[in-house]
Parts: C-alpha cells; sequence; structure tokens
C-alpha cells in the first residue's frame, strides 16, 4: 500500500518483481514462434513504457512508480535486473538536471555502467527540456500546456501526453543532478 516502502525501495518487493518475471519469461519461452526466426523461432518479452491512461496505480514495464524512484545508483540496480528477460526492449525514463548539459561526459558513464551492469534502453531527459519523453513517445510541455488552457495542440501526441501527465504523472518523475539524488 505504501509505494515508498514497494517495489525499488524495498529488497522483499524488488525481489518478488525478479521471481515473477522469471516465472512469466519461463511461461513464454514453452511457447514456440512461427514466424520469430530472429529469435531462434521463440517469443520474446517487451514492455511498453506505458500508456496515457496509466493511473498512479499502475506503473509499466519494470519501472519503479512515478514519485518514488530511490538514488539513481539504485533506481538502476533494481530496473537492470528486470531488463534480462526483455531483450527486445524495456523503457526506463531517467531525468537529469543541468548535470545533463554540464557533465555529459558523467552521464555517458552513468548510462554505459547500466548498460555493462544488464541494462539494455536507457532514456534520458533534462528537466528543464520542452520536449520530453512521458510514456512511449516524445511530447512538448508547451503543447500539454496549451491543451491544459482549452488551446489547440499541433500535435495529436498532446492529448496522450496530457493524459499521461494528468493521470500517472509521468511529468513528475525524480530529477537526478551530479551526486545521484
Amino acid at each position: 500500500d505504501d509505494k515508498a516502502k514497494g517495489f525499488g525501495n524495498n529488497e522483499e518487493a524488488n525481489a518478488l518483481g525478479e521471481r515473477i518475471l522469471d516465472k512469466i519469461n519461463e511461461l513464454v519461452h514453452t511457447h514456440h514462434g512461427v514466424y520469430c526466426e530472429g529469435c531462434n523461432n521463440m517469443y520474446v518479452m517487451h514492455a511498453q513504457v506505458g500508456i496515457d491512461t496509466d493511473g498512479m496505480e499502475d506503473s509499466p514495464g519494470a519501472r519503479i512508480p512515478v514519485g518514488f524512484e530511490p538514488e539513481l545508483y539504485k533506481h538502476i540496480q533494481v530496473e537492470t535486473k528486470m531488463h534480462k528477460h526483455f531483450v527486445s526492449g524495456i523503457g526506463d525514463i531517467f531525468k537529469f538536471d543541468d548535470t545533463w548539459n554540464n557533465s555529459k561526459g558523467a552521464v555517458l558513464d552513468i548510462i554505459k555502467g547500466a548498460f555493462n551492469s544488464g541494462m539494455r534502453y536507457f532514456t534520458a531527459y533534462n528537466a528543464d527540456n520542452d520536449v520530453v519523453r512521458v510514456t512511449g513517445y516524445l511530447v512538448k510541455k508547451s503543447e500539454i500546456e496549451k491543451l491544459n488552457n482549452n488551446k489547440t495542440s499541433l500535435n495529436n501526441c498532446s492529448a496522450f501526453g496530457q493524459g499521461a501527465a494528468r493521470d500517472s504523472h509521468a511529468l513528475d518523475r525524480r530529477v537526478y543532478n551530479e551526486s545521484g539524488s
């Protein structure tokens, strides 16, 4: 019930999530994929990064719920354990402060470390950017604001971004700074 003590912040919850994915992966691999030659005729798992109708009770893929992300290194450690089954991708989104602009090498080191630990997909953006990833697509915060003020948006993804911002607080992800907190 308390997400601050749940997945991403609790070893027992993390282990449970890993056991669940281990079992699902086992079940998926019992099936033969007729047109899956690129994957040895086996089905593979993919975790979408969410949709506009996700609410706060949902956390797509193996994502730690928005607003309850631990320190950066812990966040990466938890989610990396989940990536091993998702050879076709899993979406994680990390939001940085100006570290992104001022320390590109450091952020690149974080991404390389995440990949070396087993992460397969890493999306990051600057908290001050207008263009941000909210789920599986990019949106402009300024276009969402137009919709919020009953004005016309030039991009239909803005409506999806508005739903993701409103219902799952996708724009409220933790902002990581140069110390990782």
